[in-house]
């Protein structure tokens, strides 16, 4: 008789130690939204480095690069645009193995700063391998460029904007028309020069004349300083009104 209420005893114990777990537990509507001491801070409060961060007791992997960090904030206001960036003879002999990637570089570096001030989104749809003529005469090369490759790529789709690259020694480091989707950019050698370089051209493009000398824009004559991803507040509300051109 002591065995058996011995076991029943055993029993309720369990019993009420069950109960109180259960109770203690939330309720599956309780789950429906995040309890908010797990709410990911918003945009302004998070980091931007590209290596682990720790909110909270929890460990978020930030494995995107820099320009990436906020897509889901501003998805809505992506603009993409696709980018043809003909190679010249003397580009692929100089970069015999990393031809693509130096080109690359150079755009993503550009568009890292006009998609987080713009929405602008560079697409790299072609590379085509240009055969320029041999001359340094940019007059000669920038019509060349345009005719020979400029915006058709593949089986004649067409993009947006062409950023072609050279190694000849033109004068100054970049050309573009104002207003007009070509740039030819000369290498540099140097990734932060030739992403200003860049950036300037493409800003003719968009619209955006020069800029004073004294004013740290990137709109400055071109060859003159380097101030990249630096513009002065009329050329960037221009740049703003004209984001949507292509």
């Amino acid at each position: 008789m002591k065995k058996l209420w011995s076991c029943i005893l055993v029993v309720m114990m369990f019993m009420t130690t069950i109960s109180a777990i259960a109770d203690d537990s939330p309720e599956l509507s309780e789950w429906d939204s995040f309890p908010s001491d797990w709410i990911i801070p918003p945009p302004s409060e998070m980091s931007t480095n590209h290596y682990e961060e720790e909110w909270d007791g929890f460990i978020l992997p930030s494995i995107e690069p820099r320009y990436e960090t906020f897509i889901v904030y501003s998805l809505s206001a992506r603009i993409v645009v696709n980018v043809t960036t003909p190679l010249d003879q003397g580009w692929r002999s100089r970069y015999p193995t990393s031809f693509s990637y130096e080109a690359n570089q150079i755009i993503e570096a550009v568009d890292d700063y006009l998609y987080d001030e713009f929405g602008i989104d560079f697409v790299s749809v072609a590379q085509p391998h240009w055969t320029e003529p041999n001359t340094n005469y940019e007059d000669t090369l920038f019509p060349h460029v345009i005719n020979t490759h400029g915006l058709t790529y593949g089986s004649g789709q067409q993009a947006s904007l062409m950023i072609a690259f050279t190694v000849r020694s033109i004068n100054p480091n970049g050309i573009a028309w104002l207003n007009q989707p070509y740039a030819l950019i000369k290498d540099l050698q140097n990734l932060n020069r030739n992403s200003k370089t860049v950036q300037h051209e493409v800003g003719h493009a968009y619209g955006l004349g020069e800029c004073s000398l004294s004013s740290g824009c990137v709109m400055i004559p071109n060859g003159i300083a380097t101030f990249f991803g630096q513009l002065c507040s009329s050329h960037w509300n221009t740049w703003n009104s004209n984001k949507n051109r292509y």
